[in-house]
């Protein structure tokens, strides 16, 4: 927000709010995806829409788990090649507005 002018304020949110919600669906995707590949579609659906009744087996216990740790990795992976293409990028030359006194 703060390299954007201050005309283009409302503009510069509007997208920077679509990025967000469209990275946290994203992650959702990308959780369900892990997780559905460790244990069958229909646990996985019944918990995390908050509908399963008592407890998982120690089979599909065991495998929830490796499906969220791998979940983890692969969005710890992400999150590092965006950090490399962030530092990739280069330094920002900004120019400072002049502020006139009326």
């Amino acid at each position: 927000m703060a390299s954007s002018p201050p005309e283009s304020y409302g503009v510069a949110s509007g997208i920077m709010n679509t990025f967000r919600n469209s990275g946290m669906v994203m992650s959702f995707a990308l959780a369900l995806t892990a997780l559905t590949g460790a244990i069958p579609t229909y646990v996985i659906y019944q918990l995390f829409i908050g509908t399963f009744s008592g407890t998982l087996g120690p089979n599909y216990a065991t495998a929830y788990l490796a499906g969220q740790s791998y979940a983890f990795e692969l969005s710890a992976g992400l999150l590092i090649l965006a950090a490399v293409f962030s530092l990739a990028r280069g330094k920002e030359t900004r120019q400072v507005a002049s502020v006139s006194k009326v």
